[in-house]
């Protein structure tokens, strides 16, 4: 591996916390979060400059012509990182912070850098989803959906997660936000180190 990029990935359920902790990281760490990319709509939560908006005929176009580092959806929703986005990020820092599903661990592990991996997830999947997303006031069939939707990732995924992640939080169990930002905090100082050791 001849590079000094970095990614550390954000991977877990709607709710968990994701782009809450990629906030307190991006604010306290010589990290960069690069623009992501998705064909749903605005949500009131979602955070400014975060996520740019294209509709589905568009982000396949990009897809077919490469430009995306990893990307993966279902039916109705996808999500991704462009490349021109990752390289605008790592601009500004050799490691970028970055959220993804399940269905992107093993491509993001294939990649050419070094990798971290983050879990965040439920032990309780239907009641924590229903609890933690009660502000975004989703219909209950959307809410049923995306519950059915995780709990078929969590059951189809589970070796990738259980092989690519580096660490795997409960958000439901009592666990601490502050344990869990701190330990962020080592992984992305031990992928300084690493940049040390390759240079």
């Amino acid at each position: 591996m001849t590079t000094n990029k970095n990614i550390i990935a954000i991977t877990g359920a709607t709710g968990t916390g994701k782009t809450r902790l990629i906030s307190e990281l991006a604010n306290s760490m010589d990290v960069s979060v690069p623009r992501h990319t998705t064909n749903r709509l605005p949500r009131n939560d979602d955070e400014v400059g975060f996520y740019n908006y294209i509709d589905t005929e568009e982000f396949k176009r990009l897809e077919y012509n490469n430009e995306f580092l990893f990307s993966s959806g279902d039916i109705k929703r996808y999500y991704g990182v462009l490349k021109k986005d990752a390289e605008n990020a790592w601009f500004y820092s050799n490691s970028i912070l970055v959220t993804c599903s399940y269905k992107d661990l093993s491509n993001i592990k294939a990649l050419p850098y070094y990798s971290e991996i983050i879990v965040l997830a439920y032990k309780d999947m239907q009641t924590s989803i229903v609890k933690r997303t009660e502000s975004r006031k989703w219909p209950d069939n959307e809410l049923l959906e995306r519950i059915k939707e995780f709990s078929i990732d969590e059951t189809k995924f589970k070796d990738d997660v259980e092989k690519c992640a580096s660490n795997k939080f409960y958000v439901d169990d009592g666990t601490d936000f502050e344990e869990i930002l701190l330990v962020c905090k080592n992984l992305i100082k031990r992928c300084c180190d690493n940049n040390d050791n390759r240079l």
